[in-house]
């Protein structure tokens, strides 16, 4: 990572609120710039998953104009999404669910919660995507056995490791968070 930045950061966290990847961080061990936090998990901001209509979390698959009495009335609420992964039940990243605050090194991808090598430097990027702990796809649909390589699902072997960068991440591993000093 970039010197006197928490692992996994690369870059200065001001640029990634301009637009940058999801993996940045605007402050570390919390949510990525582009999520925020509700009811201890990283979401998909409201307002960028609903083209500013709807700037305020209210549920986990909900969304209303502001905090007030408004989101009492139906016009000015949105949910969508029932289940992880739809709607505006996701994480700040495509595809991504929503998950805990905190980060993985630079090298790595967060998937079902845990931080794994990621499947672009893995495979080259022949597979950049990550489907399953030992298992990374070409292409979606991911469920199609032709768009996906498939090396160990047993843990710190073949596909399913750890980023690596230092010993106790040779392994899948919870994302770190990273608390300042006040």
């Amino acid at each position: 990572g970039m010197p006197g930045m928490p692992m996994g950061v690369d870059t200065d966290p001001g640029e990634a609120a301009g637009g940058g990847s999801g993996d940045q961080l605007a402050s570390a061990g919390k949510c990525a710039w582009n999520e925020e936090y509700f009811g201890g998990m990283c979401y998909g901001k409201c307002e960028l998953l609903s083209n500013g209509t709807y700037k305020k979390r209210i549920a986990p698959n909900g969304c209303c104009t502001s905090i007030s009495l408004k989101c009492l009335d139906t016009d000015e609420v949105d949910f969508t999404g029932l289940f992880p992964g739809a709607g505006y039940n996701v994480g700040g990243s495509p595809g991504e669910n929503p998950h805990p605050p905190g980060i993985c090194d630079g090298n790595e991808e967060l998937f079902a919660g845990l931080c794994y090598k990621k499947c672009s430097i893995l495979t080259d990027s022949e597979y950049p995507l990550r489907s399953a702990a030992g298992t990374c796809c070409r292409a979606t649909p991911c469920w199609n056995p032709l768009n996906t390589k498939t090396e160990s699902d047993s843990p710190c072997t073949g596909l399913n490791v750890g980023g690596g960068s230092v010993a106790s991440h040779n392994c899948p591993h919870s994302p770190e968070v990273v608390t300042r000093a006040v």
